[in-house]
């Protein structure tokens, strides 16, 4: 089965999904999750927690509340030296996929996606169910 990294989860809204698709959820959130409906949670940072443990799975997700703060996380964590949006790069570029061919696809322009990978936008779900997408066509390549 394949193991799925559910950053900022919240209560799991999006766990349920991943979970149905096939993929053991563990979840991560800075608050305490009692009703957590993935099947781990973990109370702790989530740039913490995917700096240390990024290599044990085969995808990642992120749902961050989308406040002005996070922008600025999202660019650089100072501690870790981790750059969150370059995940959503690398997918994109491992798929040989331009900022113009996203940004179509999802109905926004080739500079929001831009702005988007380099923390400089939140993230809205409908952009990110693409990287999704894309994500899951890797998987399945040979």
């Amino acid at each position: 089965m394949m193991k799925l990294l559910d950053l900022f989860c919240g209560a799991g809204g999006c766990a349920r999904g991943y979970q149905q698709a096939g993929f053991y959820v563990v979840g991560v959130d800075i608050e305490s999750q009692p009703h957590y409906c993935g099947n781990e949670f973990h109370q702790a940072d989530a740039f913490e927690y995917l700096a240390e443990h990024w290599q044990e799975y085969d995808a990642i997700h992120g749902s961050p509340v989308c406040k002005g703060y996070w922008v600025r996380m999202a660019r650089y964590k100072p501690r870790t030296g981790l750059r969150w949006n370059d995940t959503l790069t690398n997918i994109r570029c491992a798929a040989g996929i331009s900022r113009a061919e996203l940004a179509a696809t999802c109905g926004v322009g080739p500079g929001f996606i831009g702005e988007v990978e380099t923390g400089r936008k939140c993230i809205p779900q409908h952009v990110l169910d693409q990287y999704g997408k894309i994500a899951e066509s890797l998987r399945r390549e040979p």
